[in-house]
């Protein structure tokens, strides 16, 4: 009977010794400027590994953004860093064309730094991304949609329509192909928090074809000119 007790007991210690680090972002952006996979496959299936995404205490967090699944587009570039047109290199951009109504599948997966290889997975505590520039021009219906949501923000006359497939899920589309917005117009933005999260899975799309570089900032931005912000807790 002790040997058992002592058994389990070990077990239990090693349980805890290698469960996931939760650390809390405290509302700080991701950073995707800093990728370390020369040219990634731009198919289902593809990868790319960025370098400290996130620094909390002194020390880095990386992250590995994966191409899930492609439905009627091609990805031109995994993620276009170019600053032109509202981008930032910090934005995670993929560069798309559409060749009719279809989806693009990710997921970003955080891990201790420097352990791509072998990751050692974390899970962040109070972060966000944002979807920029979800307007009228281009392919048509834009969306961006997101999985394990908590929370979600966008303006308060905004010209996204919010809907959702069931518990954590939050989808945001444009149906109104008169909105040209600047990129930086909250109107054509949304936001999604998540309380905790090892992996992020989130969707790209459009319902006709077209090209567009999506944008998508690992934060819930403070101004939403020329509206204000709305949010909403799932």
């Amino acid at each position: 009977m002790r040997l058992r007790l002592l058994c389990s007991l070990a077990f239990t210690l090693i349980g805890i010794g290698t469960s996931a680090q939760s650390l809390s972002v405290a509302g700080q952006s991701l950073d995707f400027s800093s990728p370390l996979t020369a040219n990634p496959n731009l198919t289902a299936g593809g990868t790319c590994v960025y370098d400290n995404v996130v620094d909390i205490n002194g020390t880095a967090y990386d992250a590995i953004v994966t191409i899930d699944s492609i439905n009627n587009a091609l990805i031109t570039n995994f993620d276009n860093s170019t600053a032109t047109n509202g981008n930032d290199a910090s934005y995670f951009s993929p560069q798309v064309i559409w060749t009719g109504a279809g989806s693009i599948a990710y997921s970003i997966a955080f891990i201790e730094d420097g352990t791509a290889g072998a990751p050692v997975t974390v899970y962040l505590d109070d972060l966000y991304l944002s979807a920029w520039d979800l307007d009228g021009v281009g392919p048509s219906a834009v969306f961006f949609e997101a999985d394990g949501v908590s929370s979600y923000t966008v303006g308060s006359n905004t010209f996204l329509n919010y809907s959702t497939a069931g518990m954590g899920n939050a989808r945001f589309t444009n149906n109104d192909g008169s909105s040209n917005t600047a990129v930086n117009d909250g109107r054509s933005r949304a936001s999604v928090g998540f309380s905790s999260a090892s992996t992020i899975q989130f969707k790209i799309g459009a319902a006709s074809a077209g090209n567009k570089t999506h944008l998508i900032s690992g934060n819930n931005p403070s101004d939403w000119f020329p509206t204000t912000a709305a949010q909403t807790t799932i």
